[in-house]
Formats: structure tokens, C-alpha cells, sequence
């Protein structure tokens, strides 16, 4: 009875320092590992909290068994069926590395690493980050990661480091949620954190940039994080200090791991309506505490697109931003009207199938040289675009479209780029081979001799009308030389009279004045059936231009 009686009291003692050794010691490693990243700069103490012990692992192999053995072996077997590329082997042998030993591979002599998130299947957006980010900023500690191999194996080609991510980087504690936007949203938030989050704890400055960012001048030498910095943020333009994930400058600190282990909890475990909101209320709660100190990206170097395309439409020296470091995508527009944007300001470089090189395609040219009502100067110029297409089928040319008149009482700008009149998506998916942006002679990429390569303006009717107003900032002007071309039919040159014509034309650039009129039609009813058809998927206007112009369609009568 008396031993049954000191039994708690023993009992108590006893949970109590169970319970107070194991406290303390957790919390001298914390101690010692802190410290031992703010001096040495190095993941290895924060290793030791998170289970990493491959330095222990290299010392003592663990034996395998056989069947696991011939399980390792046969999975890479299939990984090179699929992705069979000649490449050199320093980059093939990235897709044998885990995260942490491709991110020692990358890294600089600082362990300074830029990592690159990129989409599954957009191998385009991948090579175009590498051509207008990396190729001309030399940038060489650059590592890409993606879920999909393919977007790898196009890299790997091109001898450019890149890491597929093993699963768990989509998921918190490996759970599983049904697919639905807001949870492959969740999911890709999950991955940029832990990206970042492995980086930190392995001793490595990492400069996180999102899908849909791109460089126009090397980030390193414009970001200023000096030793009283954590972490720098880009921002958006509505508010300067509302981080968002476009660019993350993070630092191997106590601080950054805290805050970036914190948003991984919330995101894993709560319901997120917004990824940013998260994120700026764990850095204002850090800030308000002072356990972290931030560097808010100048939105006017590191611009949300919102902001960068308010002025600038096309490629020009007028409206060129000589202080721009960076581009990021903020407006939820579809990838189509994304890419055609880049494409006219020059910060599209991918060249797939020869987009800017070929020598084998030629092209129709014309002008919106006159300026009419807002409504009819809309009609007009979608008009001009469709007979320009019809003409550019007919002689198989492809149309270099012209710039657009903006809707005063929509935009501010004077000229439009053609996604401001139509949806790209809808345009794309009819016509995506049949055309090309307004600056494309102006790329880099197009050989001077294409670009030269054009004929006279050519005018289809007897006359130029006299009742318009001439607009003085379009390229052709009065003066210049015009070959009229007088149609039989009122309404313009049918297909046949259009081959007639131009079928030894070996210039590469076709020239009209304009298009306004010009084509009256397909000889072929078929034919005509079918463009018109493309025409009425093709030209789906915006939401505000279809308040201007009704119902009004562009089908060839």
C-alpha cells in the first residue's frame, strides 16, 4: 500500500524531467544551429533539425535488396525511353540528382542560385525565359524546375541545367485533394515554398523567379539585399509594399526559414483562398515583430504587367523602359493574349519552327492609314484584317498585322495591338499559322535580307477616296509611290485575279496601301464556306468592343 501510495509522486518526477531534458535540448541544437547560419552561411546545422544525414549516408551505404536494386534499374530504363537525348553528360545527369545536389551543381562560389519555376507542358515559355532572361543577361547559376519532363528533355538538348520535382514538392505530409483550380493552385504555392525552403536550409541564397516572370536585365546586379536584408519581395503595382511570388530573394537565415516553414503550415493546413494574402499577412505579423526585414522590389524596375503595358503596346524607342529589370504576369489574361504581347514589344524569343529565322515563308503588308469614328474605325479595321487573311490564304503569304486605332472612350493609348480588339485564344486557334505581330520585321532574329526584301504599296481600286482623314502617324505617307490595281468586280479582286497577279512576286514582304476594300471574295463556294467559318470562330471581340460595335459580323458576303 505504501509503494502503491509514493507511485505518483515518483511517477510525476520522473514525467517531468522526461519531458524537461528533451525541451532543453532541442532547444541548445536550435540555438547552435542559428547561429551557426548567420555565421557560417551554411544549411548544415539546419540539416541536423530536418533529418538530412546524407553526408553520414555516403559513409555507410545502406545495403539495398535485390528486388529494389532491379526496381532502381528498371525505372531508369523507362525515364530514357521516353526521354532519349544526346546531351552532354554533365547536364543529362540531372535528372539522376535529387533538388538539394542539383541546386550544389548550380549554385556559384557565393552559393548564390537563381531558380527558375517553370509550367508543366510550355516548353515554349521555358526556352523563351532561357532566350530573352538568361542567354543575353550571362546568367549562368540557373536551374529550372518542373514537374513535366518533357519541358527537361528540351532543355537537357540545349545543354541548360534542369531538375524535375519529385512529387511530394505538390503536397503537405503527402496528402491527396481532388484537382480543382483552387487546389492545383494550392498545390503550385505548396511547391514554390518548399523550392525556396530546401534552398534556405541548405545553406543557399536562392533567387526564386515564377512561371510567368521575365528578365530584361540581370536581376543580381539590380536587387539591393544587403546584410540588414532577409528577404526581398517583388510587389504589386496597386500597393508597393503587397508582396506577391512573382521574384523571392531569400537569404539561409533563422528568420527566412521561419517564414517560409510558417506559410508552408498555413498552406498545407488551412483552407487558402488567396496564396498572396497568406503571404503578406506572415510577413506583416514578422515585420510588425521585428523578426524579419524586407526589401519591397521597386514596382517601377520589377513591373507587373499591368503596369508595363499601360503604355507600351508595340516595340519602340518612345516608349522603351530603359529602367526595367523584370516583367511579371498580374492580369489573369489567357496565355494567347500573354504571348502576343511579348511578341510586339521583343520579349518573345522563342524560335520555334523557324517563327523568325525562316527563309522559306513570305508576307502580306498593309496599313489602318485613315482614321474614322471610334465604332466605325473598329469595323473598318477588323474588315481590312479579314480580307487581309483571305488574300494572304490565297497566295499562301503569312499577314503582318498592322497596328490598331484604340477606342477613345476604352483606352488611352492611340494605337492598339490586335488582342485589345480579339480574343487571341479564339484568333489563335483559326488563324495561329497564317499570321504574325506588327514588329516582327523589327526582331532581332529576322535576317536583314527578309526585312528589306518588300515591293511597292499596291492600291486596289482606280483611286485613293478623298473623304477620310489621313492619319499622320501611320508608316506610308503621300508621297509615296502606289501601284493601283483596277478590279473587275466593284467590290475588289476575286481569288483568281489575285493569282494572276502576284504569282511571280519573289519578294518577301507583299505591300498593300490598304485593305479596307479590296477582296471580293473566293471563286471556290467550298472554300468560301470554310474561311468564313474560321472567320466567325476566329473573330471573337472583346468584352469592350462588343459594346461598341453590337453584333456585328465579318463573314465574306
Amino acid at each position: 500500500m505504501l509503494l502503491l501510495r509514493a507511485m505518483p509522486k515518483h511517477l510525476g518526477l520522473m514525467i517531468g524531467v522526461g519531458v524537461l531534458v528533451p525541451c532543453l535540448v532541442v532547444v541548445f541544437v536550435m540555438m547552435y544551429t542559428s547561429n551557426y547560419m548567420d555565421e557560417q552561411g551554411s544549411g548544415d546545422g539546419m540539416e541536423m533539425l530536418f533529418g538530412d544525414h546524407s553526408a553520414r549516408d555516403e559513409e555507410r551505404p545502406i545495403r539495398k535488396s535485390y528486388a529494389y536494386q532491379k526496381q532502381l534499374e528498371q525505372e531508369q530504363i523507362d525515364l530514357e525511353e521516353r526521354v532519349n537525348v544526346d546531351v552532354d553528360e554533365n547536364v543529362r545527369d540531372f535528372e539522376k540528382l535529387d533538388y538539394r545536389e542539383a541546386l550544389k551543381k548550380t549554385a556559384d562560389h557565393r552559393r548564390v542560385v537563381m531558380v527558375k519555376f517553370c509550367e508543366a507542358g510550355r516548353v515554349d515559355g521555358a526556352i523563351n525565359f532561357h532566350e530573352t532572361s538568361v542567354a543575353g543577361n550571362e546568367i549562368d547559376n540557373i536551374l529550372y524546375v518542373t514537374t513535366d519532363i518533357r519541358v527537361c528533355a528540351e532543355l537537357w538538348k540545349l545543354e541548360i541545367k534542369c531538375h524535375v520535382m519529385e512529387e511530394d514538392f505538390m503536397t503537405f505530409n503527402n496528402s491527396q485533394v481532388i484537382e480543382t483550380e483552387r487546389s492545383v493552385g494550392k498545390k503550385v504555392a505548396i511547391a514554390r515554398i518548399k523550392l525556396i525552403l530546401k534552398a534556405i536550409t541548405s545553406g543557399y541564397t536562392i533567387l526564386f523567379t515564377d512561371l510567368k516572370t521575365l528578365y530584361m536585365k540581370n536581376p543580381f546586379e539590380h536587387i539591393d539585399c544587403a546584410d540588414d536584408c532577409d528577404v526581398a519581395l517583388s510587389v504589386d503595382n496597386i500597393s508597393l509594399n503587397f508582396a506577391n511570388w512573382a521574384i523571392h530573394l531569400a537569404k539561409p537565415r533563422r528568420s527566412t526559414v521561419y517564414m517560409y516553414a510558417r506559410l508552408l503550415t498555413i498552406m498545407g493546413t488551412m483552407s487558402v483562398v488567396s496564396t498572396k494574402d497568406v503571404l503578406n499577412q506572415v510577413v506583416g505579423e514578422m515585420t510588425a515583430l521585428s523578426r524579419i526585414r524586407v526589401e519591397y522590389l521597386s514596382a517601377e524596375k520589377f513591373s507587373p504587367a499591368s503596369f508595363y503595358f499601360l503604355v507600351r503596346r508595340f516595340q519602340d524607342e518612345e516608349n522603351r523602359c530603359r529602367s526595367c529589370v523584370a516583367v511579371f504576369e498580374d492580369r489573369g489574361l489567357s496565355r494567347a493574349d500573354q504571348i502576343y504581347q511579348l511578341k510586339e514589344v521583343h520579349l518573345w524569343n522563342a524560335n520555334f519552327d523557324e517563327y523568325y529565322t525562316s527563309r522559306r515563308r513570305s508576307y502580306i503588308l498593309y496599313e489602318n492609314v485613315w482614321r474614322y469614328g471610334e465604332r466605325r474605325s473598329i469595323v473598318e479595321e477588323l474588315t481590312a484584317l479579314r480580307n487581309a487573311l483571305a488574300i494572304g490564304q490565297v497566295l499562301g503569304r503569312i499577314v503582318i498585322l498592322p497596328k490598331f486605332h484604340c477606342p477613345h472612350s476604352i483606352f488611352e493609348n492611340k494605337f492598339c495591338g490586335l488582342c485589345d480588339l480579339i480574343k487571341m485564344a479564339n484568333f489563335d486557334d483559326q488563324f495561329g499559322d497564317m499570321y504574325r505581330e506588327n514588329t516582327f520585321l523589327d526582331h532581332p532574329k529576322v535576317s536583314r535580307e527578309v526585312r528589306r526584301s518588300k515591293t511597292d504599296y499596291h492600291y486596289i481600286g482606280k483611286k485613293l477616296p478623298t473623304d477620310v482623314d489621313w492619319d499622320p502617324d501611320c508608316k506610308i505617307k503621300p508621297r509615296h509611290n502606289i501601284i493601283f490595281l483596277t478590279p473587275k468586280h466593284p467590290r475588289g479582286l476575286k481569288s483568281e485575279e489575285l493569282e494572276a497577279i502576284f504569282k511571280g512576286e519573289s519578294s518577301y514582304s507583299l505591300r498593300f496601301h490598304s485593305l479596307y476594300e479590296g477582296f471580293a471574295g473566293f471563286d471556290d463556294e467550298r472554300t468560301k464556306a470554310d474561311f468564313n467559318r474560321k472567320i466567325k470562330r476566329g473573330f471573337v471581340v472583346t468584352s469592350p468592343i462588343r459594346e461598341l460595335i453590337d453584333d456585328k459580323t465579318f463573314e465574306i458576303l
